[in-house]
């Protein structure tokens, strides 16, 4: 897989993140192209399925008319779980590539001090 062929059927916060973390940092290992593909499919779900609760809202009535909480909840926590993983995995806390100048990191700030 390469950059350009952005996985399909992903959602438009997806493919954004997709294209700018590939602009911003040089990701063209296999591995680096799985972690972003899960972290984009793992986006995609949470985004479709916080629709869904959002459309039905976060509690429903079951069967016997008690008041419980949307059982996509759990399903968006772990979507959510699964992107932050994936992204960690990309290890995208260190200063992307520019070929301009850009804005110092608030640790090499600090550690001028």
């Amino acid at each position: 897989m390469n950059g350009d062929n952005i996985p399909k059927g992903l959602h438009p916060e997806a493919r954004i993140l997709w294209r700018d973390i590939l602009r911003d940092f040089n990701i063209d290992d296999s591995g680096g192209f799985a972690y972003l593909k899960s972290a984009c499919e793992s986006l995609t779900e949470m985004r479709e399925a916080q629709a869904i609760v959002k459309r039905e809202g976060v509690s429903i009535k079951d069967k016997w008319g008690q008041i419980k909480a949307h059982p996509l909840l759990p399903y968006i926590r772990d979507c959510r779980s699964q992107y932050l993983m994936a992204l960690k995995g990309l290890a995208l806390d260190i200063e992307p590539l520019r070929d301009r100048p850009s804005r110092p990191s608030k640790l090499t700030s600090i550690n001028k001090r």
